[in-house]
């Protein structure tokens, strides 16, 4: 995501539709708050799954930060609410976040 994200973000430049006179383009700019609400619905595993299980503590962070990440790297804050079956995520994820350098009130 961070490898790309300075030429999604950047503005678009509408030349082929501008017309005499007129100039056209998108400009993104951040929202300001974003609200993330990280679902998560553990489900048990028929026994010939049962091997997957072991990869299954990742998916609360990965349902999370799918959503979080892209809104920080466009210039957003988020406050992120956690599904009830994993609070602990979120503060794992609001921890990592700030000791990788982001300042601390971006994310909640």
């Amino acid at each position: 995501m961070l490898s790309i994200a300075e030429s999604q973000l950047a503005d678009v430049q509408l030349t082929d539709t501008d017309k005499p006179g007129f100039r056209r383009f998108i400009k993104r700019v951040p929202l300001g708050v974003v609200f993330v609400i990280a679902p998560w619905k553990y489900v048990s595993l028929p026994y010939p799954m049962i091997f997957l299980q072991s990869h299954l503590p990742s998916f609360p962070y990965l349902t999370s930060i799918n959503s979080v990440l892209p809104a920080i790297i466009a210039g957003n804050s988020v406050l992120l609410k956690p599904s009830p079956q994993t609070p602990v995520t979120a503060e794992r994820i609001v921890n990592a976040l700030i000791k990788a350098g982001l300042p601390k009130d971006v994310v909640q």
